[in-house]
């Protein structure tokens, strides 16, 4: 995972003769704040170095780290991994390193279906009515079957299912991790990203939007002070609203029950925020 303590915006530079007006980057360090001005501007002249000498040039996100702003941080043998960070919507993200999250979203036609008793369902009793994601459940089972040094924690969450990997950890370069994502049926954008980012990841509070909170009103990393303090502003008002909302529910344990050791704290550092009891999945 690579995660930066510091970021600042660059000068704007202009540039000449062309329809990008001026050139202007973000800056990372985990040195301070200068240096991550210093990487900004320098990044900022060579785009515009670029365009005004007719260069190809691609202010290129996927090569970028992830822009966000780092809430905690978790080591193990004076290693990274976990970390907390907060996306540019202003909700709350776990990172793990090696602890593996997939969500499972539903067809829309599949959310507007009645919440159906899924521990009667996963216990194979009496005949029910028709359960709301049974093929996402059947199919994670399998996956168990198939496999039983594998075990997931599942929730329901407000888009469809979230899976957890208990029993063991996992590489997110290794190509049969990436095999297993697209088996649980994981969105395929996400499982992209994991490469790209080098971690998986679990939001663990709602979405604004979802809880009638407007987008935040500045982009981290800030600017000036004025859109650093409205940012607070805006994130107290929201953590506020979020503490009547739960980002998903437990439903079950499926396939082998092990709780590997490392597997421990995240999963109870994501239950305690991420469950938020009875409480409307946003």
């Amino acid at each position: 995972m690579e995660f930066f303590d510091f970021w600042a915006r660059s000068e704007t530079i202009p540039t000449k003769g062309h329809t990008v007006k001026f050139s202007a980057c973000v800056g990372f360090s985990n040195l301070s704040q200068a240096d991550a001005l210093r990487v900004a501007n320098e990044r900022a002249q060579r785009t515009a170095d670029l365009i005004n000498t007719n260069q190809p040039w691609n202010y290129d996100y996927n090569k970028l780290p992830l822009c966000e702003e780092v809430v905690d941080r978790f080591t193990q043998d004076g290693q990274v991994v976990t970390v907390v960070s907060r996306v540019h919507y202003g909700s709350i993200v776990l990172n793990t390193a090696r602890v593996l999250f997939a969500d499972i979203d539903l067809r829309p036609e599949q959310l507007k279906q009645p919440a159906r008793n899924w521990f009667s369902f996963l216990k194979k009793t009496a005949p029910t009515p028709p359960v709301v994601g049974a093929d996402v459940i059947e199919n994670l089972q399998e996956i168990c079957d198939a496999d039983l040094s594998l075990g997931f924690r599942l929730y329901r969450t407000a888009a469809g299912f979230r899976a957890m990997a208990t029993s063991r950890l996992f590489d997110v370069n290794d190509p049969l991790t990436t095999t297993l994502l697209n088996k649980m049926r994981s969105d395929g954008l996400y499982v992209t990203l994991c490469k790209r980012q080098q971690c998986f990841r679990a939001r663990l509070t709602p979405k604004p939007y979802r809880i009638g909170v407007d987008d935040p009103p500045a982009r981290f990393p800030f600017p000036d002070s004025t859109s650093a303090n409205a940012a607070k502003q805006w994130q107290a008002n929201y953590d506020r609203v979020a503490k009547d909302y739960a980002t998903c529910a437990f439903v079950s344990q499926l396939g082998n029950p092990a709780i590997a050791e490392d597997v421990e704290p995240v999963m109870q550092l994501h239950d305690h925020f991420a469950c938020n009891g009875q409480f409307p999945l946003a």
